[in-house]
This record gives C-alpha cells, sequence and structure tokens, in this order.
C-alpha cells in the first residue's frame, strides 16, 4: 500500500498548517459554546413560561441537546493544544496514538451531532401541536387549577400575547363556569351579544385608558362593546402565546439555520483531520530525515512508520 496523497510540506507551510488547524478547532469550539448557550437560554425560559405538565418533555430535549454541544466544544477545545503539539519535534512518543484518539472521538461526535440535529429538525410541529393543545386546556382550567392561572397570566403579561392563537381563543373556551361566577362566556345585554370576558393579564400595560377586559366590572362603559368593539381590542394584547412562547424554544432545539450550519461544521472538521494528519506525519518525518527544520513529505495514510525519503 503506498502513501495516500503525499506531499513535501516546508516548515513554514507547517506553521502555516498549524495556524489553520487552530484557527478550525477555535471556530468550532466557539460554534459549539454559542450553541450550549442558546440551549441553557431556551432551558431557563421554558422553565419560566412552560407550565409544569409541558416542563419534563422539553427538559430532556434541550438539557440533551446542550449536554451534546457542550460535549463537542470540549472536545474541540484541546485542537488548538495539538496542533502545536503536532509542530513540536520533541513530543512525546506516545502523542500519535493521543492525536489519532482526539481526531476518532470528535468525528464520532460530529457524526451524532448531524444524525442527532437531522431527526429533531422533523419534529418541531409535533411539539408545537403539543403545547398548543396544552394551552387549549389550561384556558378551560384557568378558573380551576391555580397552577395554570399563574402561568398563563404570568406568560400573557410578560410576553404582551393574550390567548392561544389570540384573544378570541378566550371566547372559545368554557373557563368562565357559572358555579364561580354565575356568567356565560358570552353576557346577553339589550338583544346583542357581548364577546366574552378575557383574564386581567391579556391588557396593554401600555394603553392609556382602562384596560376593557371585563364588562362585569366596567358595567358603566358597557356600551363601548357595542358602539366601539375596535376599542375594547384596542386595549388588549392580539397576539396568541403559542408562538412566542415556542419561538426560543424552536430556534435552540431545531435550530433553522442548521442547515447552513452543519455543512460548515462539518467541513471545518474535514478540514481540520486533514491538516492534523498532514502536519504530524510531515513534522515526524522531517525528525526522521535528521533535520526539524526542512522540508518533509507527510501524507494522510501510509502502510508503515519512517519510510521517508528527502526526495
Amino acid at each position: 500500500m503506498a502513501s495516500v496523497m503525499p506531499l513535501n510540506i516546508s516548515m513554514e507551510g507547517r506553521c502555516n498548517l498549524m495556524w489553520a488547524m487552530a484557527v478550525a478547532c477555535g471556530t468550532q469550539t466557539l460554534i459549539w459554546l454559542a450553541l450550549t448557550l442558546l440551549a441553557l437560554y431556551a432551558i431557563d425560559y421554558a422553565a419560566t413560561y412552560l407550565h409544569e405538565d409541558d416542563w419534563p418533555h422539553v427538559w430532556r430535549l434541550i438539557s440533551s441537546q446542550a449536554s451534546l454541544c457542550l460535549g463537542l466544544a470540549v472536545l474541540y477545545l484541546p485542537g488548538c493544544v495539538l496542533a502545536v503539539e503536532c509542530t513540536s519535534a520533541t513530543c512525546c512518543p506516545q502523542f500519535g496514538r493521543v492525536l489519532s484518539i482526539w481526531l476518532l472521538a470528535t468525528t464520532v461526535a460530529m457524526f451524532c451531532a448531524q444524525v442527532t440535529f437531522w431527526i429533531m429538525s422533523g419534529s418541531e410541529d409535533n411539539l408545537r401541536a403539543q403545547f398548543h393543545r396544552s394551552m387549549l386546556r389550561g384556558l378551560a382550567l384557568y378558573t380551576t387549577d391555580l397552577s395554570w392561572k399563574a402561568n398563563l397570566d404570568l406568560a400573557q403579561y410578560s410576553l404582551a400575547c393574550c390567548g392561544v392563537d389570540g384573544l378570541h381563543d378566550w371566547n372559545g373556551s368554557d373557563w368562565l363556569h357559572e358555579g364561580t361566577f354565575n356568567v356565560n362566556k358570552s353576557i346577553e345585554m339589550e338583544s346583542y351579544q357581548i364577546p366574552g370576558i378575557v383574564p386581567w393579564s391579556c391588557c396593554k400595560q401600555e394603553y392609556g385608558s382602562a384596560c376593557l377586559h371585563d364588562i362585569l366590572q366596567l358595567s358603566d362603559w358597557a356600551h363601548l362593546w357595542k358602539d366601539k368593539p375596535e376599542q375594547v381590542e384596542e386595549s388588549l394584547h392580539s397576539a396568541g402565546c403559542v408562538d412566542i412562547i415556542i419561538h426560543p424554544i424552536a430556534v435552540a432545539l431545531f435550530l433553522p439555520w442548521w442547515w447552513c450550519l452543519a455543512p460548515l461544521s462539518l467541513c471545518l472538521h474535514i478540514s481540520m483531520t486533514v491538516m492534523a494528519q498532514y502536519l504530524y506525519t510531515s513534522t515526524a518525518n522531517s525528525v526522521l530525515l535528521g533535520d526539524p527544520i526542512s522540508t518533509a513529505p507527510g501524507w494522510l495514510l501510509h502502510h508503515r512508520k519512517g519510510a521517508v525519503s528527502k526526495q
């Protein structure tokens, strides 16, 4: 078996390879560290706005991804040191084995990451549908389950949203139970139907007048529900909460830009692997030739060690 793609590399060329490999490893470390921090942010965000019924499933997904990204960042970090050691004529005899183990570990981890993100990219719609069903159930339990009431009020007040897909979700939900409020979800007054009441947390904080969220409390303003319904809606948040809540989680889990990031990370890994092999073999061969600063051949694969010549 002959050498695979042999190249004669000068000392200057080896220095350039060293810097290029170090930059590739550093870039990989930064990429995966950034994705780790993004996943940690999503964990904190999800813990704040998701109900306790939905939290365990999302925790397993995001924590698994955070662990994978952190593991890759940690694996690539020593690459900068290994790049420098590849040019050292005095590196330990076992360095070649250490380098091979590191390259194998990063390759396996990269393969696992590519497969994992590819599989997860198709599950965003399922996760959104799960959140949608869960929040609709939470609307119906608003007056009977304090955990859902606290969760929905926090989300609607903090994220400036109302309902699941919009404020009219409250009109379609049986959250106003007659046993609690002695009212129906729609109130008949003067032969016309008044839209259902919505929680106070749907009110716009910056609205300059009284928030028109509850006709029972604002009976003196009841004519606005008939004469100026647009003013009623102007005082309330119109955006639904489910898309606002799921967006940071979806970004962390499913990475809309992953189709660009995956090829970039994979190309960097392949380039780093090739550079490491050429750099190490050329440096080792220069030592065997008796002149560590001389031009020496490097290769990707060879059938035995020490088969070098000065040509």
